[in-house]
């Protein structure tokens, strides 16, 4: 009898270890459903379940320009993550309204967002010195974003002050020198024919409008074409793109360009992630996020130069009054800036930074891009 329960006992652990070899065996192979194994990647390139979902906000239109190329670079990352990242986007401020955007960012209300610098006042004093008007020549806008990459990868400040806030900047790319657009036919040759006028454009402008007697009024894109057709605002700064995106052509009477880039000042745009976000995602993925964003603002920016040269066109083609301040002429426009430029110092050293050697390093980036132009 012990004998006979010796043998039972024996051939019953040789079949538990044929079993656990069998399962070893087979989950090499690609397991069973439910196994670690199955939700792995495969070789056809299929998912596992998103390891993270996150919230895309864009005030503007799906169906605008920037719009067009912001969802192909959502299903960029959904599919170079390989389904690690699975991106929910929300335009037409059904997520943030446009005043909303920083602070919600902020406090994670959406993970990404697209951001005009300055438009919620105060929020990135530092980064405010790329809506400055210009102070020399500056490229075309197709170049412009060079300038704007070598800027937030050199000027560390400008990284820490969104990052204090727990916002972090994915990638900066530029609005395109932007001239007066008028509702009447009037030229705007040199500061002083601001007198009276008022003017859709960036807050950050306000002390150099009105020390010359013209006046501010910063509102969110929607609210542009009403307030041009109610008569509430004589015109924009703001560029050929964005008149013709937005339907503000329509409107327009005249336009005054600038200098050989076409524009008086110009201001950044970005895409920026709440920082715990960004802190969360592996490296490997941050790096998907980047460069999804960096193909969109490239393209964009191309797009850009296409719409302003066809823009411009037509609105030549429609009889529309055009008048040019040349380049040599430029220097009053310059000079003028520097009203601008010393109030933005006050402000950005009032931060604790340096803001004199910011506004230098920025300078020398430009003049060394300008060496070889």
């Amino acid at each position: 009898m012990k004998a006979n329960k010796f043998l039972a006992f024996f051939l019953a652990m040789a079949m538990l270890c044929a079993l656990v070899l069998t399962g070893c065996g087979s989950s090499s192979e690609g397991g069973a459903p439910g196994d670690a194994a199955s939700t792995a990647p495969t070789a056809t390139g299929d998912a596992a379940e998103p390891e993270f979902v996150l919230t895309f906000n864009n005030y503007n239109a799906q169906t605008s320009t920037m719009g067009s190329f912001e969802v192909p670079a959502l299903q960029m990352i959904e599919e170079n993550s390989n389904g690690r990242i699975k991106v929910e986007g929300y335009w037409s401020a059904t997520l943030l309204d446009a005043g909303d955007t920083f602070s919600g960012v902020s406090k994670g209300m959406a993970d990404i967002s697209m951001y005009m610098i300055d438009l919620n006042t105060g929020c990135q004093v530092v980064g405010t010195l790329f809506n400055l008007p210009y102070v020399q020549p500056m490229p075309v806008h197709a170049d412009m974003i060079d300038i704007l990459r070598e800027s937030l990868a050199t000027i560390p400040e400008i990284q820490e002050e969104c990052e204090a806030k727990n916002v972090h900047l994915i990638d900066l790319f530029p609005v395109a020198a932007c001239c007066t657009a008028l509702t009447t036919d009037k030229p705007v040759l040199s500061p002083s024919d601001f007198s009276g006028l008022k003017l859709l454009t960036m807050a950050s402008l306000s002390t150099y409008l009105s020390t010359y007697g013209g006046s501010v009024i910063s509102q969110a894109p929607g609210d542009w074409y009403s307030s041009l057709e109610k008569g509430v605002v004589d015109g924009d700064l703001n560029h050929f793109a964005a008149l013709n995106d937005f339907g503000l052509t329509d409107l327009m009477k005249s336009y005054t360009m600038y200098g050989d880039n076409g524009g008086v000042y110009s201001c950044a745009q970005c895409y920026m992630i709440n920082l715990e976000t960004w802190n969360s995602l592996p490296e490997d993925l941050q790096l998907v996020v980047a460069d999804a964003f960096t193909w969109c603002d490239d393209s964009l920016v191309e797009k850009d130069a296409e719409t302003i040269a066809a823009t411009i066109q037509s609105e030549k083609d429609a009889g529309k009054s055009f008048y040019h301040v040349e380049q040599e002429d430029m220097d009053v426009w310059y000079e003028a800036a520097n009203i601008a430029v010393d109030g933005w110092k006050t402000a950005a050293a009032e931060t604790g930074c340096d803001s004199e050697r910011i506004w230098n390093d920025y300078q020398n980036i430009i003049s060394n891009y300008m060496k070889n132009y």
